[in-house]
């Protein structure tokens, strides 16, 4: 095999051929992980044109056999082989024309090069197709799964290469695929921006070095640790749940919850280098952060700002039901548009993010506080009166309602009778009210009848109609 020049590169693949304990660092994300390589080759008629002093195709040919024989080497790697152009020639425009030529298992190397050395390109380039058929090419057990796709064109038939690669995404079969070009045009390489990570290659010099940085990236591990900021941009914040999700398909990858360590670092976890992620950190209000790319070999540190304060809620005065404080709770609204970011109860303390929030306290009537406050490190406490109760008794059943004072003369409908009810209970809050009714069995709105009473905190009124 040519001679590796770049450094790092010739590392990965020295460490997949020594049986040592670095050759499991450079394998998978975890000790003894399995990873699967599924490489999807392209063998349509363009690839036998020639590319230095080889075809493309011969070259692609060479490098992949020689690949697939180091790769044999590694206990906790398993290789396969689909190819796509191959089976029909160009003329007949065979949509259909992909097929697994050699299926997963572990030292696969020979296999795969005895494959290579029978196929000739001559068709067309179904590359949507061959990505949906690679779903059942992945065995049902549980391994990380990577696609490899060699191609140096762009897809012929009416599908869409980018769905494709979102369904093996969003079903959790595979991470994003890594693309190697070869020699792609300017208008293929945009094509292949959403399908996954492209390396394009401009020579055969390049094309090996691309080869070598995705399978380094398919067998690469790496570390992380999220630093949660407080108001002072230390990373004090803790005890949260994160959420890791593949950036493209936004299909959840893992779940965390948030520690600190004896000396306040935050635990270090291990992560898949190969997609790139949204991150979100279930706060109050949730904190997103999107696109975040992790370098291989490397602890990579992310600090995300999660300042935080508390509410909490208050009753003042005596409850006329101790389950009372149970059925009263809060709404609050905040975030970007002003969304339900959470329902407290009274007589709790919440922590939210540093910020300004709108409330809607479900008294009757309705409490509502606007533009209050949390800040960083501090407790916000809201405190409203206990509610009084009224009484309503009935001699007939009666259409009616109950009206507040917004002023001196003006007033606002919160309440609407229960018609064939003889008693009803209604808590209300503190303050000056109207009860406008009529018997139902009246036939005159003149037989209407208004009435004015107070509400005090902690108290019941009785007001018989």
């Amino acid at each position: 095999m040519r001679k590796i020049h770049i450094f790092y590169l010739s590392l990965a693949l020295v460490f997949i051929i020594l049986n040592t304990q670095a050759q499991s660092t450079y394998t998978s994300t975890s000790n003894n992980q399995l990873t699967r390589i599924l490489f999807v080759l392209d063998a349509s008629g363009s690839m036998q044109s020639k590319w230095g002093k080889e075809s493309k195709w011969e070259t692609a040919q060479r490098i992949l056999a020689n690949i697939s024989d180091t790769l044999s080497l590694n206990k906790n790697v398993e290789t396969a082989l689909r190819v796509y152009g191959h089976q029909h020639i160009l003329i007949e425009k065979n949509c259909d024309d992909t097929k697994l030529e050699v299926p997963f298992a572990k030292n696969n190397g020979a296999a795969i090069r005895k494959k290579l050395m029978q196929i000739q390109p001559k068709g067309i380039t179904p590359i949507a197709l061959s990505l949906e058929q690679a779903i059942f090419d992945f065995p049902n057990t549980s391994a990380r799964n990577v696609i490899i796709l060699i191609t140096d064109g762009a897809e012929s038939c009416f599908k869409d290469p980018c769905e494709a690669a979102y369904q093996l995404q969003i079903q959790g079969i595979t991470l994003k695929p890594l693309i190697v070009g070869i020699d792609l045009p300017d208008d293929a390489r945009s094509s292949y921006e959403c399908i996954g990570k492209l390396f394009n290659s401009k020579n055969d010099y390049e094309f090996q070095d691309h080869i070598e940085r995705a399978i380094y990236r398919a067998l690469a591990s790496a570390t992380l640790q999220v630093e949660l900021l407080d108001e002072n941009l230390k990373p004090t914040q803790t005890n949260l749940n994160m959420s890791f999700y593949d950036a493209s398909s936004d299909h959840i990858l893992k779940s965390y919850y948030h520690t600190l360590d004896k000396l306040g670092r935050p635990d270090t976890i291990d992560i898949d280098p190969i997609p790139k992620y949204n991150i979100v950190v279930h706060t109050i209000p949730p904190v997103r952060i999107e696109n975040i790319e992790i370098i291989p070999h490397e602890n990579n540190i992310i600090k995300i700002n999660t300042p935080q304060g508390f509410l909490d809620f208050q009753l003042s005065g005596s409850l006329i039901s101790p389950t009372l404080k149970d059925k009263l709770k809060c709404i609050v609204k905040g975030g970007e548009y002003d969304q339900i970011v959470n329902v407290q109860n009274f007589n709790t303390n919440e922590k939210y993010l540093a910020g300004k929030y709108q409330l809607e306290i479900l008294t009757l009537p309705r409490t509502i506080i606007n533009n209050l406050e949390i800040i960083a490190s501090k407790t916000k406490t809201v405190t409203i009166p206990a509610p009084g109760l009224l009484q309503i008794n009935k001699t007939d059943a009666s259409w009616g309602g109950i009206f507040v004072f917004e002023n001196d003369w003006k007033v606002k409908k919160i309440y609407e009778l229960k018609v064939e009810l003889k008693v009803e209970t209604v808590y209300l809050q503190p303050g000056k009210y109207r009860i406008i009714y009529r018997a139902k069995k009246s036939k005159s709105m003149h037989q209407t009848v208004d009435k004015e009473f107070v509400i005090e905190s902690g108290k019941t009124v009785n007001l018989n109609l």
